[in-house]
């Protein structure tokens, strides 16, 4: 079961949807609670977006041109793990998310281990209300997930119920801080669960220091006292890229070990990455060493294939691959459809090059429908000083994708 919770993680990253929004147990700082107020003994510091909390779907297809309408996991031999199928709605923007399980027994997808996902959003394009039903890890559940924003697109609450909880999240910002709080009543005053993490966040709003606070214990009176458990640093570069980080552990008596990471990918704006992640403790000179590794094969299905590396130069091997299928003439580059004249094109230096066999009407539109080229031609055409973007050829039934840089 736990490659399941992995696959539903890797299902949320590659497509930019936030993994608390994705399923499977509202786990991740993000919660609501309706009991009496709870003092607290922490520092009460708290600015930008969070990038663990804010905009908290944000899965768009800019018109439901770039985002697949299912993936389809497998493991390294090519045997079904699981399997998500998306629906966007008129502003490109995912409405539902539907999620099985491939039962081997039966050769099919599972209903029972199966959940569905619905949403809706503000006209920032924030996920405002987000409801999951079925499998839940090991049981049967149903949630509710109400999300408030401030004016800057920023979330301030969430709100979940569900059959066992009850769970309220807070953010509060202040200068380039942002304090989370979580409470879990399960429809009770008995207070059973917190989190407190404080974010520092940099001038692009991503987190470069999170310090997570544990209970040390609650008197009487419902009073908290908090010991720092966690603090993790982010280093990034000049794309934004998380290129290292360092997660320090404390238990009450203090400092006990540590996680460093470094991650490196292979160009400029791609999704291929490689992480290196190793524990250390203070009483080993290295610990736990674990490698990952994404790498891509464009196509329809495009394949993001995911390694593992259990040993410092040891060999990768392949875990998990995601195939992503998309709508037919979705995908950068792909053909529609193949008849005479034989349409070609490719983007070089901001100007996007058309090669005809034969003689047709062309046109050029942007994904947002304007028109940049309409006439009738053949042989070469050259279109120069577009604007970066994705961009559809027509020339009579033909029809291709291309992405202008």
């Amino acid at each position: 079961m736990k490659k399941l919770y992995l696959l539903a993680f890797m299902a949320a990253t590659t497509l930019g949807l936030s993994a608390q929004t994705w399923n499977v147990a509202p786990q991740n700082p993000n919660h609501h609670k309706n009991s009496k107020s709870i003092q607290t003994k922490a520092p009460v510091v708290m600015s930008s977006q969070v990038k663990k909390s804010s905009n908290s779907s944000l899965l768009r297809s800019s018109g439901s041109t770039q985002l697949p309408d299912s993936i389809i996991y497998t493991d390294g031999d090519g045997v079904n793990i699981s399997r998500n199928i998306y629906k966007y709605d008129e502003n490109g923007w995912i409405s539902s998310m539907q999620f099985n399980a491939w039962d081997a027994e039966t050769s099919s997808w599972s209903e029972e281990l199966s959940a569905y996902n619905t949403y809706k959003y503000d006209e920032n394009g924030n996920e405002i209300y987000h409801t999951f039903d079925g499998w839940n890890g090991e049981k049967m559940d149903s949630q509710i997930t109400n999300n408030i924003y401030d004016d800057q697109n920023r979330l301030l609450q969430r709100y979940i119920v569900g059959k066992d909880n009850h769970i309220l999240s807070t953010y509060t910002y202040t200068g380039n801080q942002c304090v989370y709080y979580k409470t879990d009543s399960v429809f009770s005053e008995k207070m059973i669960d917190h989190d407190l993490e404080i974010y520092t966040l940099n001038e692009a709003g991503l987190h470069i220091n999170d310090s997570i606070f544990s209970i040390r214990e609650v008197n009487e009176n419902n009073e908290i006292s908090w010991y720092l458990s966690e603090v993790v640093e982010y280093t990034y570069d000049s794309q934004n890229r998380e290129i290292a980080s360092t997660t320090s552990f404390y238990d009450k008596s203090g400092y006990y070990g540590k996680i460093e990471k470094t991650n490196s990918y292979p160009g400029d704006g791609t999704e291929e990455y490689t992480i290196i992640q190793q524990v250390i403790y203070p009483d080993e000179s290295l610990g736990d060493y674990r490698g990952d590794k994404c790498e891509i094969k464009e196509g329809n299905p495009t394949q993001y294939i995911y390694s593992v590396q259990t040993a410092k130069d040891g060999p990768w091997v392949t875990e998990t691959i995601g195939n992503h299928y998309y709508p037919k003439g979705t995908v950068a580059n792909e053909t529609i459809k193949a008849d005479t004249p034989a349409l070609k094109a490719y983007a070089a230096n901001g100007t996007l090059f058309i090669n005809l066999n034969g003689t047709a009407p062309v046109q050029v539109y942007s994904v947002t429908g304007v028109c940049h080229y309409n006439t009738t031609a053949s042989g070469n055409i050259a279109i120069a000083n577009l604007p970066a973007g994705i961009y559809i050829v027509k020339a009579g039934d033909e029809t291709v994708k291309i992405s202008v840089r």
